[in-house]
């Protein structure tokens, strides 16, 4: 057993057994995606200046009901995919000691904890109509039931699993009183779509031994060049949208100035994992986009228009 899993086991026995499970729900909820998930709603909700047509404390109120809802409903995402990918997981050295595999929590008490953040989640944003709410379980079974699944029988489960991850922030414009099929929208979608394109290959560039293990199918077989390859060309795709964004006038000087400099900086780092795909240049790719989408959506939400 390596020497990570030995520390994480006896960290774990040193723990209340409370604590332990508490923490293990957490861990089943998956919770860097589904905060993930609340930022990027918030930014939607923000961004469509619904404080232009709403007093200030509709506005807070609302902002809180979509977050909770959002991050319940990410929770019930995160659950049911731990519960479909529990075998795979056993399967990879990254994912082994994750609450299923490793007998934290059972599969019974998993289902009843993903169905009621899913029920809760739910009722939760249809306090701020229907249309959000359908996106909100749109998203869950878009990546519950699509996603995950097909992640272990084809390498397009990739795009598909994009879809899901673009909705969370189109729910949030919506709720702020953005118009569903409206051109902010579709950029918006378009920008969180191609981020993760880029941000997954880098993962798998990473972890490509782990995922063939778990029996996840990679573009290119997982080969790392061609992976890095497809990377730079969806993160172009990501720098256009984030273009269109301003082009569209939604964004001023300051959103053009940093925009320039984040794509810049994502495109030379891509550029450099096509030129050398190793491990290293991989993880600068993974950390530039996050610090990219952490850093367009701030300037997004700080220069309106």
């Amino acid at each position: 057993m390596p020497a990570t899993a030995v520390s994480a086991l006896a960290s774990q026995a040193e723990t209340p057994a409370r604590t332990r499970r508490v923490r293990s729900f957490i861990e089943l909820s998956k919770p860097g995606i589904t905060l993930m998930e609340v930022v990027t709603a918030a930014v939607g909700y923000w961004v469509a200046q619904p404080w232009l047509h709403r007093d200030l404390w509709t506005v807070l109120w609302q902002l809180l009901v979509l977050s909770v809802g959002v991050l319940f409903l990410g929770a019930s995402a995160g659950a049911f995919n731990h519960l479909l990918e529990r075998r795979s997981d056993a399967a990879m050295q990254r994912t082994s000691l994750r609450p299923l595999p490793a007998g934290r929590i059972s599969p019974g008490a998993a289902y009843a904890y993903a169905w009621s953040l899913l029920g809760v989640g739910t009722i939760t944003l249809l306090l701020l109509g229907w249309t959000v709410a359908m996106l909100g379980m749109t998203t869950v079974a878009l990546y519950a039931l699509l996603y995950t699944p097909l992640k272990t029988k084809t390498a397009l489960a990739l795009y598909l699993g994009g879809i899901p991850g673009a909705l969370p922030v189109v729910g949030g414009w919506v709720a702020g009183g953005g118009e569903l099929f409206s051109p902010e929208a579709a950029i918006l979608a378009a920008i969180m779509f191609w981020w993760q394109l880029p941000h997954f290959l880098a993962l798998a560039i990473l972890y490509a031994d782990d995922y063939r293990r778990g029996g996840i199918v990679l573009l290119g077989d997982g080969n790392a060049h061609r992976l890095a390859v497809h990377t730079l060309i969806y993160a172009l795709l990501l720098v256009l949208s984030s273009i269109a964004w301003w082009i569209g006038g939604n964004g001023g000087t300051l959103y053009a100035i940093g925009c320039g400099t984040l794509s810049a900086w994502l495109l030379v780092r891509c550029m450099q994992l096509v030129r050398q795909p190793t491990l290293s240049n991989g993880r600068h790719v993974l950390i530039a986009t996050y610090m990219f989408l952490m850093g367009l959506f701030l300037l997004a939400a700080v220069d309106l228009r």
